[in-house]
Order: structure tokens, then C-alpha cells, then sequence
């Protein structure tokens, strides 16, 4: 036999073999598959996010998919009834040997706390009205009696606490907490946030707050004023109305940006009554649905925007007023100041309005009318 015919066979198997155990990277390159195409995840805007116009970051979370129809329920036909057959009526009942359901009277008004936090509480809490409630609803609160020198946390299994006037309450990094007064008012603070209670009384409510992050105030019944970090004031009155117009709805949020800004915040109504404003320039009231913006940082000085005269003398002509100094003096208006050497002079013309005129004399006061003799 020819040795070359045996080898050929045997080089033929050798070489498939070599080319089956050659590595992948060796072999023809093949077309890798297209990308999987990521999913697209519908995003929508936070019930309290606001428009870029405002100034302040718009909030984005992912949301849910829209529902799809699917068609309304479908019951087998085959099937009648549907509860008919039961008996209604107490002859009915009767009839069928059955007793009628008996009837719950119904309960009184509830007068206390909520019936979740006596459901919480491991002792009875006292209700009234020089007391509200601290409910810790994520950690970490921390908070300090009148009468102590430290804060202590409320920790996850003693989340509920009596408080009265004086007690402070800090949120130092995360966590949340809510305050329930006495006649139903809340306060629900989320975030970073320092708070006092300055007083509780049957017929006030005083809070200081000398930081926040987010507030939630639902308030009624008394009379509340709350204290913002510029100085500034809310005032919220009692609803005396009848029927009444419900309680007054606050919501106060810091602006998303880094602290050494100063800080901005705003105050939105979404209740029915208006709202006392008080700050450094006066007292503003904040209709239903009107929101106002704020900086946290108190004024540095007040601005002078009178007009005062220091060895001057001002003439006006109609709007324009002309001050020529005597001797060296000062004409000072609405923040400006000028120097005036002896002899010159400076010619103020507003560009709208009369800012310079005089104010109207007061009106005399009204007198009662005489009383009538019967007839």
C-alpha cells in the first residue's frame, strides 16, 4: 500500500480539528447583533414643582406608563341574579328565617386626638390646649423641653411626645416630623428645619422658625402667627365665619440652591382665606391661590427713601424739585445722596409720578346724624 494514501486522510481530519480549536478571535470575524434598544421611561412634573420662569429648579420623576382600555368587565351570561334573589325587606327576612341586621347608632363627634395616635400611644395623652403633639415620621427629630439643657431624639420606638411652649425642635440632617395642635391645626415639616414654640394658648398659637426646608400648615380654629427667619410674620385668623370656610392651607418651601446664596423661599396659599403677610416694608395679604417670594436673609439696613435736605434749600415745579445749597450741604432721596458745595445746586426729575408733592390734608371726620324726633 502507498503511505502517502494513508497520511492524506489523516492530514485532512487534523487540519479540521485544528481549525474547530482555534479560538474565536482567530476565526472569521462575525457581525455582532444590533443594541438592544433601551426603554423609554415617561417622566412627569412633582404636584409642586414650578415652571422655569419662576426662577426656581423645576422637580422631574420618572411616572407611570398611561392605563391602556382594556375593555369594560364581562360576566358569564349564563349566570342570574346577581344578589336579586336575597331577601330586602324585614317580611323578607322573616320569610327566610333570618334575622335583620342590627343597627349601629351612630357615634358621637370625636373630641381628642387622632384615633391613630391613640392607637400609637402607649399611655394617655393629655388633651389640651396648652399641649400639642410631636410625631416623628422618619429619623431623625431631635427636640428639647423648656425645662432641659439638651436635645434628645425621638427614636423609632417612642415616636409620639407631649410638648408646650418653649420646646425646640431640630431636624440636623434628614427626617421628618409632624405637629398636631389642639382643635385640629397641623404642621408637617420634611427636611432640614428648627422650630420653637413660643406659646400655646387657648386663643393663640406662636411658632419661630429659624430654618426649613419644606412646610405643610393646615391651620384653624385659633388664631396662629408664625415667625419666618427674615423677620417676617405670618398671621392667620381664626375662621369665624358661619358657615365656617374651612382651615387655612400653607404651604412654605426653600429654593433648591446652595446655601451661601443666602436663600431663597416661597409662600403659597392653597387654602380659601387670605393670609397677613407682615415684613420689613409693610403688611402684604395673600389671597387664595397667590404665591410671593422671599429672601430668608433679614434686610441689612433700611434704605432711606424720604427726601431730606441738610443746609439746602428745595423748590418744586411742578414734578421736578430743585435743591441749592446755602452753604456745604446734602440732598438725600431714596437712598441717593449728594454733596453740594456752597452756591451749587441739583434738579431731581422723577420719571414717573409726583413723588414731591404734598400729601392731602386729612378729612375732617365724619359727624352722626342728628336723631330724629319720633312722629
Amino acid at each position: 500500500m502507498n503511505p502517502s494514501s494513508v497520511l492524506r486522510p489523516c492530514s485532512t481530519l487534523l487540519a479540521c480539528w485544528l481549525a474547530a480549536s482555534l479560538p474565536a478571535q482567530l476565526q472569521d470575524p462575525q457581525p455582532a447583533p444590533p443594541p438592544t434598544p433601551m426603554p423609554q421611561i415617561p417622566y412627569q412634573r412633582t404636584p409642586f414643582s414650578r415652571s422655569v420662569t419662576e426662577g426656581l429648579n423645576p422637580v422631574w420623576v420618572p411616572g407611570p406608563t398611561a392605563p391602556q382600555f382594556s375593555g369594560f368587565p364581562s360576566f358569564n351570561p349564563k349566570l342570574s341574579g346577581y344578589g336579586t334573589g336575597y331577601p330586602r325587606r324585614a317580611g323578607d327576612l322573616a320569610a327566610a328565617g333570618l334575622l335583620p341586621m342590627p343597627v349601629v347608632p351612630p357615634s358621637a363627634e370625636e373630641t381628642g386626638w387622632p384615633s391613630w395616635v391613640r392607637a400609637r400611644a402607649k399611655v394617655p395623652l393629655t388633651y389640651t390646649a396648652d399641649k400639642a403633639l410631636l410625631v416623628r415620621h422618619s429619623d431623625r427629630v431631635w427636640w428639647k423641653a423648656p425645662d432641659e439643657e439638651a436635645f434628645v431624639p425621638l427614636y423609632f420606638y417612642d415616636k409620639l411626645c407631649l410638648v408646650a411652649a418653649g420646646t425646640d425642635i431640630e431636624v440636623r440632617q434628614t427626617g421628618d416630623f409632624e405637629l398636631v395642635l389642639h382643635g385640629g391645626s397641623r404642621v408637617v415639616s420634611l427636611g432640614r428645619s428648627a422650630m420653637r414654640i413660643e406659646a400655646l394658648t387657648e386663643k393663640t398659637v406662636e411658632l419661630r422658625l429659624a430654618g426649613f426646608t419644606r412646610l405643610r400648615l393646615e391651620l384653624s380654629t385659633r388664631e396662629h402667627l408664625v415667625h419666618l427667619p427674615d423677620g417676617s410674620s405670618l398671621a392667620i385668623p381664626p375662621d369665624v365665619s358661619d358657615p365656617p370656610i374651612g382651615p387655612a392651607n400653607l404651604v412654605i418651601e426653600r429654593a433648591i440652591e446652595p446655601s451661601w446664596f443666602g436663600g431663597r423661599a416661597t409662600i403659597f396659599n392653597g387654602g380659601a382665606r387670605p393670609v397677613q403677610w407682615t415684613h420689613a416694608f409693610g403688611t402684604v395679604a395673600i389671597a387664595p391661590g397667590e404665591r410671593v417670594g422671599f429672601f430668608l436673609a433679614p434686610p441689612t439696613c433700611a434704605v432711606p427713601a424720604a427726601l431730606t435736605a441738610v443746609d439746602a434749600t428745595t423748590t418744586t415745579q411742578g414734578p421736578v424739585l430743585t435743591g441749592v445749597a446755602e452753604q456745604a450741604g446734602t440732598v438725600s432721596w431714596s437712598g441717593a445722596r449728594f454733596k453740594l458745595q456752597a452756591g451749587a445746586s441739583v434738579r431731581l426729575d422723577p420719571m414717573l409720578g409726583d413723588p414731591f408733592a404734598p400729601p392731602p390734608p386729612p378729612k375732617p371726620a365724619e359727624k352722626p346724624p342728628a336723631e330724629q324726633p319720633p312722629k
